[in-house]
């Protein structure tokens, strides 16, 4: 059986690191710095085996860094539209 949390996000979801992501010693600096830094998911790998299967891009105000390559579901979250 499937994980449905494995496929919560698509290719070009906007996401942000979550509660999680954010306590993670592994993270770059000026990610936690900015908890509210916005990135979205530019690659999905499909095997169920990776524990990390999200590419993310992340954006600051000042350019475009891609961090970490890899995330896994429990360090990011959904941006929510107002």
């Amino acid at each position: 059986m499937a994980d449905k949390n494995h496929n919560k996000f698509k290719v070009g979801d906007l996401v942000v690191l979550s509660a999680y992501g954010l306590g993670l010693k592994c993270q770059p600096i000026w990610l936690k710095n900015h908890p509210q830094t916005i990135g979205f998911i530019v690659e999905k790998y499909s095997s169920m085996d990776s524990m990390y299967p999200y590419t993310v891009m992340w954006f600051t105000n000042k350019e475009v860094r891609r961090a970490s390559l890899n995330h896994s579901r429990r360090e990011l979250k959904s941006v929510r539209y107002k």
